[in-house]
């Protein structure tokens, strides 16, 4: 298991500032930035479970408090609908990147 931290830190911009949802009012965390992406995830191939398994992940960072524990699996799907994702700007996409990458999973032997 992948243990990711900090995940009510706020998501910042390339010049270190937070950024707001559209309503102003709330400041966007790294938990809401992953549920977002996991809500609103569609597969380009239906059927192939794809929808399930992200609202599943989605479900686990709703119910997570500061941390939470993903397998090697569940993290390389999380970078594939991150790159895939239209859901947010740049800076988001790229953030929710990199905080992945410090994990070091290697695709490639899952």
């Amino acid at each position: 298991m992948i243990t990711l931290k900090k995940l009510n830190e706020p998501v910042r911009t390339l010049k270190g500032h937070t950024i707001a949802d559209f309503s102003g009012k709330e400041i966007i965390t790294y938990k809401d930035a992953f549920i977002t992406i996991c809500e609103m995830h569609r597969p380009d191939s239906p059927g192939t479970g794809d929808a399930f398994r992200a609202f599943s992940i989605g479900s686990k960072f709703v119910e997570a408090k500061n941390e939470l524990d993903l397998s090697p699996e569940e993290i390389v799907f999380l970078k594939m609908i991150i790159k895939e994702s239209n859901v947010f700007i740049a800076t988001i996409v790229g953030r929710l990147s990199v905080y992945l990458e410090i994990e070091k999973v290697d695709e490639k032997k899952i």
